[in-house]
């Protein structure tokens, strides 16, 4: 039996995107023209791909500053 409530790198996927999404649409509300993205949960140096935890950072073309 599966726990409903247990973090997989899929279920952390779905939420990264729906972040992404809310935030899109605020900032689109706002006038931005904005583009938002999650950084997948492995990262590729020189050809190795070394694997992180299930966590996808948000990233998008704002800055702090404006």
């Amino acid at each position: 039996m599966s726990d409903p409530h247990r973090v997989t790198i899929n279920s952390e996927r779905i939420f990264a995107d729906k972040l992404c999404n809310f935030i899109r649409e605020y900032w689109l509300d706002l006038g931005y023209d904005i583009i938002v993205w999650a950084d997948p949960p492995e990262k590729i140096v020189e050809g190795i791909k070394f694997h992180r935890a299930p966590i996808f950072p948000i990233r998008s073309n704002i800055s702090p500053y404006g």
